[in-house]
């Protein structure tokens, strides 16, 4: 099983607007894959994993694209800001009405076998 972060997100730059919502930006391109120094050498792409997964004659189980939860989460920040944050702040990042990126998955888990 991989649990990853989901690989659409990857070309978008999060940017806090000076309005209610967050602007959409793009940073790179979805097929860019690298190498980076960002500590992560390569951003992979769904069809890289999913043929890597049929080039080791692996077969295909089930793939699940998550959202992060509100309350257990931390894709949109990191912990400390959560802290300072109230609960309407919180729930406005995962409201895709108020923070467009909210309407894209953030994990992914693909399940395959021999």
């Amino acid at each position: 099983m991989i649990w990853y972060i989901h690989p659409f997100t990857r070309p978008f730059a999060y940017v806090d607007g000076k309005t209610e919502s967050m602007k959409i930006m793009i940073q790179k391109p979805y097929d860019m894959t690298g190498p980076f120094d960002n500590g992560m050498t390569y951003h992979w792409r769904m069809q890289d994993i999913l043929n890597a997964v049929a080039a080791a004659n692996l077969r295909f189980v089930h793939l699940d694209e998550m959202f992060d939860d509100p309350l257990i989460g931390h894709f949109w920040f990191y912990e400390k800001e959560r802290a300072d944050m109230s609960l309407d702040e919180i729930n406005d990042y995962y409201d895709w009405k108020v923070n467009p990126y909210a309407a894209l998955p953030q994990w992914f888990t693909l399940t395959a076998c021999k």
